[in-house]
Formats: C-alpha cells, structure tokens, sequence
C-alpha cells in the first residue's frame, strides 16, 4: 500500500513523439477542499486509505503541489465532432498526470481534468465546474458497478473560485483514472498529419500495454487488423450496453472514443426515464446526431472512422470485411442483456421487442416497471405504470408463460432478475440535489449517493430518495460545459 507521496509514477505517453503532448504543470485552484472521494478507485492504485487525508487530496490535485514522479502533459489529438473534422483538439482543460502501475502489475493513468489553460484549449479557460465534476464522478462509478465498462474518477476537489458558463458556477477539478486515455481521435490526429512514424509508435505501444497478446502475430498488417477488431469488438458491447440500460452519452465525436471501449468523457449524458428512443440530452445537438436510439448507427460511424487511418497498413477489403461484422457484435451483446432483464432466452426476443414497443407507445418508466417486475410485484402494481392496461396485460400473460418455462421457481427468477435490474440510477434529477447541496458546502449528499450506486441492484434502506422517479415532465437538456 502506498500514500499519495509513495506512488510510482511512470511516464509511458511522454515516450510518443512530442507532438501529442504539451508539458506543463496545473494551475491552482483557490482554497480548494475535498468534495468526494471513491475508495474503490483509491484501491486500483494501492493508496493507503488510512493514510489518505483530505488535505492532502485536496492540495495535489487541487492546489497544484507536485507529486513526486509525477510529469504533467496535455495530450494531442483531433476528431470529428458532430461530424466535421477538427484538428484542433486536444485536452483543452485536462492533464495526465503520469502511470502508475500497482501490485498486480496494472498500469493506471491518473487525468486531472479542470487543471487550466493548456495549447489546446483554445478560446476556453481551461476550468470545469463542480456540476460537471460531480456527475462525471458519481456517473462513472455508477455504471461501474452497474458493469458497464467505464473510467473511473478518484476524487473530486472544489476552489473558492467561480468560472462563467451559462452563469457562474464553482471551480473544480475531478481526478480520472483509466488504463489509457488514447483515443480513436489520437489515431486520427496521426494519420492526417501524415506522421506515419508517430502513428506505428502510438500504435506500438498501445498493443504492448494492452494487447500483449497481438506481438506474436509477425505480419504487421495482419496484426493491426486484429487489434481493430479487437477495438470494434469491445466498442460494439460498450454500444450494446448502454442500450439494454438506457444510458445516453450525449456526445459521441470521435475524440470522445476509447480505444479500450470504455465509457469516456461524460458531459450531457443521461439515463432514460420515460422509455424515449428519440431522446436528445445534449442542448447543443440541434440535429438529434446523438439521440439514444441513434448510438449504434454513430458509434460504427467512429468505427468507420478509426479504420481509415488504418488504410495505409491494412487492406480496405479487410477493414471492410472487420467493419461488417459490427452488427452481429452489437445485436448478439444486446439481444442477451436486455433479454437477460426480462428473464427470457434471446429466441424469445420478438417478445422483448413488444416490451419496448409498449413502453415507447405509453412513455413507461422502464426502470422502474422492470425492477417491479424483477420484485414480482402484483399485477396492480404493475400495471399502475401503463396508461393502457389490457395491451400490457396480454402482454403479462405471454410473459409469465415463457419465464414460467426458464425457471424452476418464482424465487430463482427474482434472484435473477434482480440481479440485472438495478434498483438505483444515476438519475438527473437525483444527481441535481447532490450538486446542489455540494454548491452550498454541504458534501454529504454526494457521499450518500455514491453508496447507493455502489450497490444498485440492492435496496438500501434509508436511500429510497435515491430511486424515487422525476418529476412529472421534467425532461432537462443539458449541456457540454464543463
């Protein structure tokens, strides 16, 4: 176990060529203070949570003192966003402080996003807000523990300062953690600088940290082709995920990609309330690009993306032949989790799909209507959720028919499915009240709902506030700014 102080810092990005990185240290926030904490992030580094005081959390990663080893770079990368290429992005507002490798021998980077103006930050101050500190924080756990593949956030630190989005807001800084913060847009940043050097170095040493496995396959073109699979692959399930939950990112340019495919860069993200494919979240979206029924279709557009750099090494045929098969990647992940949800077998999915049909056509909270019917609640119960209660109880019967079929018992069947309907969610109303009282001081509320996401598919007394629904009409749009 380690204190801050003891972390074994290594710098393996900074050994790329100097064009996707700027060195330089972060600028402080103003008395700046401990707002959140996840020990099970602490744990992936080895910190020694006894030794870990709140002061100290606070003037790392918020007072901008030095940690020994640790070398500040903001990374270089471009994207397409909403579509139209730009090259000229990068971490605007973020630094990586460095890896760390723990025990096991995981490499861990440490990202302090709110850390300033950088080169690439453009016309921005290079400052995040607290609202978006706490929802990326409470977001990414959450759906860490929901077991959606995610980067992971150690803490969050508030200054005494305020910086001006759509109106003042606290300054922040939130301390991500991923094992690596390459993205699809690094690759794209490479191949259209022409940098072909730059590009097999990033590519090089993306596949010795992470797939090892791929150095035994000798032909370089071959082995490229199956690292973007892998890629595709492991975004494909990400996509499929998000789906069978009802998560919406909110922002899927190509700079916002992991070539690890985990969840990254949260901004307008939201979970569904109502069942509403068409939603948009992201007030900026004007054109609906981004809208939750629209995630696969884009994110193979970034897949698309991602296979023209590789154009210059790889056959097109082959990228195309490895681009096809995205769709049965997509359909076989989704099929089974949303299958998995009803407790049925992925043959009966004309069922499931007459489940959605049902919740779209009469704006039911899915999330709450599958946790009732994981609890095996009461067929009142359940239909309290459904303005139209004959289509719904047809649809009852046709259900209970085929569970009665998988299970041995109604016991059996509730494990299970409580077991894959959570209980609790990320919520944007809920999240409004925690960063509401952290905005006046009071950090307590954040705390408890981070317990609560910790365990989302257990009722934890004492939290039902947490799984309480909105508001009726309170869809909220919200926004990009950090």
């Amino acid at each position: 176990m380690h204190t801050l102080a003891q972390l074994p810092f290594e710098s393996r990005y900074t050994q790329l060529p100097t064009r996707l990185y700027q060195r330089l240290r972060p600028t402080p926030l103003t008395s700046p203070v401990l707002v959140a904490l996840s020990a099970d992030a602490a744990r992936l580094i080895d910190l020694d949570l006894c030794q870990l005081q709140p002061e100290q959390l606070a003037a790392h990663f918020g007072a901008g003192e030095p940690l020994p080893g640790d070398d500040p770079v903001a990374m270089k990368y471009a994207g397409h966003q909403f579509g139209v290429w730009n090259p000229q992005l990068g971490d605007g507002r973020g630094l990586l402080l460095g890896q760390v490798r723990n025990d096991r021998g995981e490499l861990w980077d440490l990202h302090l996003k709110g850390s300033g103006r950088t080169a690439y930050s453009r016309f921005g101050d290079g400052r995040a807000v607290l609202r978006s500190c706490l929802r990326e924080f409470l977001g990414s756990e959450a759906l860490f523990h929901l077991g959606i593949p995610t980067t992971r956030a150690l803490c969050v630190v508030m200054g005494q300062g305020q910086v001006r989005r759509e109106m003042p807001e606290p300054e922040a800084t939130l301390v991500r953690m991923t094992r690596s913060h390459v993205r699809f847009g690094h690759f794209e940043h490479l191949h259209y600088s022409g940098d072909r050097a730059g590009y097999e170095a990033l590519m090089q040493q993306v596949i010795e940290d992470h797939w090892p496995d791929l150095l035994a396959i000798p032909d370089q073109a071959e082995r490229w082709a199956h690292w973007y699979e892998e890629v595709l692959k492991r975004t494909a399930e990400l996509v499929a995920k998000w789906q069978a939950y009802g998560f919406c990112h909110g922002v899927l340019n190509t700079d916002n990609m992991s070539i690890l495919g985990e969840t990254i860069d949260y901004g307008p993200f939201a979970f569904l309330d109502e069942y509403r494919p068409d939603a948009v979240f992201n007030h900026s979206d004007d054109q609906g690009r981004y809208a939750f029924d629209r995630q696969p279709k884009i994110v193979h557009w970034n897949l698309t993306a991602l296979a023209e750099t590789l154009t210059p090494y790889v056959s097109v045929s082959t990228l195309e032949d490895i681009l096809a098969r995205y769709s049965d990647y997509f359909q076989q992940a989704y099929r089974q989790q949303l299958s998995a949800r009803l407790g049925l077998a992925v043959e009966q999915w004309p069922l499931v799909e007459r489940f959605l049909q049902l919740c779209r056509e009469q704006s039911v909270d899915w999330t709450l209507f599958l946790r009732d019917l994981a609890e095996n609640k009461d067929e009142k119960q359940l239909l309290d959720h459904v303005s139209d209660q004959d289509l719904f109880q047809h649809w009852l019967r046709h259900w209970r028919k085929a569970v009665d079929e998988r299970f041995d018992s109604i016991e059996q069947r509730v494990e299970a499915l409580c077991a894959v309907n959570p209980w609790v969610l990320p919520r944007t109303h809920v999240l409004q009240v925690a960063i509401e009282a952290a905005e006046q001081g009071d950090f307590t509320e954040v705390a408890r709902q981070l317990r609560s996401y910790r365990q989302p598919y257990q009722r934890l007394p004492g939290h039902e506030d947490h799984a309480a629904p909105p508001p009726a009409g309170n869809f909220v749009h919200l926004s990009c700014s950090s």
